[in-house]
């Protein structure tokens, strides 16, 4: 089994859930399903990251 690298667990992370996300909210409205894909997209990204970054250095 190979190690997962940084951009890797981030890859397998976010684009499950934002598509996930992107997908229950287009049954509802397609404006709001971009922009709530957008916002949550970012944020995740964000906290994600800083998690991965938290979770290395106290190893």
């Amino acid at each position: 089994m190979r190690p997962k690298t940084y951009i890797a667990r981030l890859i397998n992370l976010e684009i499950p859930g934002g598509w996930g996300l992107l997908l229950v909210m287009l049954a509802y409205d397609e404006a709001l399903a971009l922009m709530t894909f957008i916002a949550v997209t970012a944020i995740s990204t964000f906290v994600i990251v800083r998690l991965m970054e938290w979770r290395d250095a106290s190893c």
